[in-house]
């Protein structure tokens, strides 16, 4: 990933250092986007970041409802491909994954 113009390697590992460049690249395949706020209750499903594995819905069984937890877009494409869900701020992604990492260095240590 040395210059801004080159796409992202879709079968690469997404890490901290290039989170964005995946990013990225999905707006461009994916080009219409929705914006779920905190606590709406549009959702019909559970859903986790496509790139840092967050959690953004759950599930209310007092209501029983869906809800976000985090704001997020979900992206749709009409030629058949899967619609994805992704963090709305990429800082949401960076710091999960950053964390991810940190808790599989110490695993590793560990082991």
């Amino acid at each position: 990933m040395n210059g801004k113009n080159e796409k992202f390697n879709q079968s690469q590992k997404i890490t901290s250092r290039n989170y964005k460049e995946a990013r990225r690249s999905l707006f461009d395949t994916y080009p219409s986007k929705h914006l779920f706020n905190n606590h709406d209750k549009r959702v019909k499903e559970i859903r986790y970041c496509a790139i840092c594995g967050r959690q953004l819905t759950r599930y209310r069984v007092k209501d029983n409802k869906y809800e976000t937890i985090v704001k997020h877009f979900k992206l749709d494409n009409f030629d058949g491909f899967v619609p994805l869900s992704i963090c709305w701020d990429v800082r949401y992604c960076g710091g999960h994954l950053r964390t991810k990492e940190k808790k599989e260095d110490l695993k590793n240590k560990e082991a």
